[in-house]
């Protein structure tokens, strides 16, 4: 409970749905037909990455600007939500640069 309320349960809704599109990452293929489960991985979840990485750099943002007001353990707790998001945009960087790169040399 205290670790929900320390970064909040909507960042940990953003690192679970980040869990599952690093997930999906090693099955994702860009090879025709998309119907049921190849269109999800196929078209909706590179797709939600791309979006996922501009929610995760505003939260950082976001979370930069909160931290301009703060002193003590609340400007710890912020650098702690930020070290966190940028682990989270690596992460999800690299599991889906192999299906990234394919799909620029295609």
């Amino acid at each position: 409970m205290k670790f929900i309320n320390y970064f909040g349960i909507m960042r940990i809704a953003l690192a679970v749905f980040t869990a599952i599109l690093v997930g999906l990452a090693p099955i994702a293929t860009d090879a025709p037909p998309f119907g049921g489960w190849r269109a999800v991985v196929g078209n909706v979840a590179p797709a939600l990455t791309i979006i996922m990485l501009f929610v995760i750099a505003l939260d950082i943002m976001m979370s930069r600007i909160f931290m301009t007001d703060t002193e003590g353990t609340e400007r710890t707790r912020y650098w702690r939500i930020i070290g966190l998001e940028l682990v989270l945009i690596i992460v999800l960087i690299t599991a889906w640069k192999p299906l990234v790169i394919r799909l620029l040399q295609a």
